[in-house]
């Protein structure tokens, strides 16, 4: 079980090293399988998922403020702070996502 979880942590600052510098543009798709009440999600490496009924901007602009988020700190200290925040301070006071929320024009 030991060497599972070692290999598991190498793996992961491996793919952070190799994810890191990723300037990309991310690919926006738009879904039907989201659950609700999430509009959108942006899941590094793959790309910003959006749910296809969804037409505010703001939207993509919030979900395009978490790639530069992951951008930023990498892909492992991206998915560490973010459950750190999360689970720390919950959805709505989360760190990540008052940025995404202020930065993508998000009005209460």
């Amino acid at each position: 079980m030991k060497i599972l979880i070692i290999f598991l942590i190498i793996f992961l600052i491996i793919l952070s090293f190799n994810f890191r510098n990723i300037k990309r543009i991310p690919k926006i798709t738009y879904v039907r399988w989201l659950p609700k009440p999430r509009r959108g999600m942006t899941i590094p490496p793959f790309g910003i998922f959006v749910r296809k009924e969804v037409t505010e901007a703001w939207e993509e602009k919030h979900e395009d403020v978490h790639w530069a988020q992951y951008q930023k700190l990498g892909l492992f200290k991206f998915y560490f702070k973010y459950l750190y925040e999360f689970i720390k301070n919950g959805y709505f006071k989360n760190s990540f996502e008052i940025e995404a929320r202020k930065k993508g024009g998000w009005k209460d």
